[in-house]
């Protein structure tokens, strides 16, 4: 039989100076890709590395990482596209 593995994407990005609560991930296909909401991921303040799987190849994604502490946020981390291989 065939194996197919699902594309995925190796996240990591540096914490904060400031003190948080955790992080908020939003991600989801960008531009003509975009036809479905984005995920949204809570993830814990001593996280800092994350793989998504799952992914569709050959598709553009869009990535913003924001941390909260109470009810404030951060303004969002540099929001990145990336396109995974087809």
């Amino acid at each position: 039989g065939v194996s197919l593995v699902a594309p995925s994407m190796d996240l990591r990005w540096e914490p904060p100076a400031a003190q948080h609560d955790g992080y908020t991930l939003l991600y989801g296909p960008s531009g003509r890709d975009s036809a479905e909401p984005p995920t949204r991921l809570a993830l814990p303040p001593d996280r800092a590395t994350l793989t998504l799987s799952g992914l569709r190849s050959g598709t553009r994604y869009a990535l913003t990482l924001t941390a909260h502490h109470g009810p404030e946020e951060s303004p969002p981390a540099r929001t990145t596209s990336v396109r995974t291989d087809p």
